[in-house]
């Protein structure tokens, strides 16, 4: 079962930041500057943590990972309101390759 989680960061360092921004991206989907959403099975999900933490000073940086839920078709638009142009969440869950 995969669930809808939404991933921000705070890197102090421009390659960690890259870095960081290189591995995020392989989970999931860019909504905004450091934000993104991903569609994850429990073991992706493990992945990208395990992943992120090797990239990441913990002393400085930080993640922070949202459980929004189950990825299904219809739940983003319960849970997420935007002010603006809007966030085009995807609706069909993404796939990691």
């Amino acid at each position: 079962m995969r669930r809808r989680y939404l991933v921000c960061y705070d890197i102090r360092e421009s390659r960690r930041l890259r870095e960081t921004h290189r591995v995020v991206s392989a989970f999931g989907e860019f909504l905004q500057y450091s934000l993104y959403v991903c569609d994850l099975s429990g073991s992706e999900r493990v992945r990208l943590m395990d992943l992120v933490r090797d990239v990441i000073d913990q002393r400085v940086d930080s993640v922070v990972v949202f459980d929004l839920g189950l990825a299904a078709p219809g739940t983003s638009a319960r849970i997420v309101e935007s002010l603006g142009p809007g966030l085009r969440l995807p609706e069909g869950g993404a796939t990691v390759i």
